[in-house]
């Protein structure tokens, strides 16, 4: 069987991790398998060429209607048995494909979860009936998707994200440093991930002198500059540089997450978020938002603690709770954050979730 998985571009998200991390899995189980992109994001490109993946860049100039034709030239040379689209554009352009039979099988994956329905929405779930298969990555956009457009039901398989353990692991005798409380957050700077109320939590922080130290790193979402500009003013005007720093995505996020005290991600709404399960992983306790599926993840009061992310208050409270632990209950909480993490985040399962959905259509290849 040949199969080509693509997307949009290789940035720095969790998406592209998981789709790369799919090309291995598939690769090693005797699949004819090739990575394909059109926008120049050179992130993972180690990664890739650790894996020994195929991958196409290419590297498309111009508009949509450009990258579409672009694509659609490249799939039909291909004559690929299996498409797996990540990501908006590669879905709405290869379901496109799809309905005038220039695909012979899709699967498209939703990597994040709605909170309301959107004329955007309207058109990508009308375009996702000409797809084979529809892979939510949390049961919370399953329930989106079924409850907004009861006629895809029957499509629908949510397949969660997995978590490389072996490469996302414990460091044990860490050499601790200084008196403050190490927590990191990784995120894209977006409203998604609520970084002005997280603001004002950490001005409280620093008005009540809590020995607390933050690095948030993230890379700006898309076309969120002017969310960027806001949240770097509200950070001066707090005068919170001595508090958090705000950091690009980096390819060394083993070592930050191996050596912070404990992982924080704020978020409005979230998919199954990948950086909180190699946070897990990495063996560290989690304070987390009360959203979507976060509560699969994370076990209150054993592996962590979540908050409402709308009141400034209670994400106070539990950082607050966390930092007055003792210090045998914070590591009892991160202990039990790895062991979460090998029972429910298998790349096997993963893997084999996604061969079945293939396997369903093998007879008609």
């Amino acid at each position: 069987m040949k199969i080509l998985c693509f997307t949009d571009g290789l940035s720095s998200g969790g998406a592209e991790r998981q789709l790369i991390g799919l090309c291995h899995y598939l690769q090693a189980m005797g699949y004819d398998v090739e990575l394909l992109s059109y926008v120049k994001r050179d992130f993972y490109e180690d990664l890739i060429r650790d894996k020994g993946l195929r991958h196409m860049c290419l590297d498309v100039k111009g508009g949509k209607i450009r990258k579409f034709f672009a694509v659609l030239k490249y799939i039909n040379k291909g004559k690929y048995d299996y498409v797996i689209a990540f990501k908006p554009g590669a879905t709405f352009s290869t379901c496109i494909m799809k309905a005038f039979g220039r695909i012979n099988h899709l699967i498209v994956s939703e990597r994040n979860t709605n909170t309301r329905k959107s004329v955007r929405d309207d058109i990508k779930f009308f375009l996702y009936k000409f797809a084979d298969h529809i892979v939510p990555n949390s049961y919370a956009q399953e329930t989106f998707i079924k409850k907004n457009y009861p006629v895809l039901s029957s499509k629908i398989t949510t397949i969660t994200n997995f978590t490389d353990t072996d490469y996302f692991k414990p460091v044990p005798n860490i050499q601790e440093t200084g008196d403050r409380l190490k927590l990191l957050v990784v995120a894209k700077i977006s409203p998604q991930k609520n970084i002005l109320k997280f603001l004002e939590v950490v001005k409280k922080l620093k008005e009540n002198s809590i020995p607390i130290s933050i690095k948030w790193y993230g890379s700006v979402s898309g076309k969120e500059n002017a969310y960027e500009e806001e949240c770097y003013r509200k950070w001066h005007e707090y005068q919170l540089e001595d508090y958090i720093s705000f950091l690009p995505a980096t390819r060394k996020i083993l070592e930050e997450y191996q050596t912070c005290d404990v992982f924080c991600l704020p978020s409005i709404y979230e998919g199954y978020p990948n950086v909180v399960c190699e946070a897990m992983s990495c063996g560290k306790p989690i304070l987390c938002s009360r959203v979507c599926d976060n509560h699969l993840i994370v076990e209150e009061g054993v592996n962590g603690s979540m908050f409402d992310p709308k009141e400034i208050d209670d994400m106070y409270n539990t950082i607050i709770s966390f930092v007055k632990l003792p210090e045998d209950a914070k590591k009892e909480m991160g202990q039990n954050s790895r062991k979460i993490a090998l029972e429910k985040f298998s790349p096997t399962a993963f893997v084999e979730n996604y061969i079945k959905l293939l396997d369903n259509n093998a007879q008609n290849l």
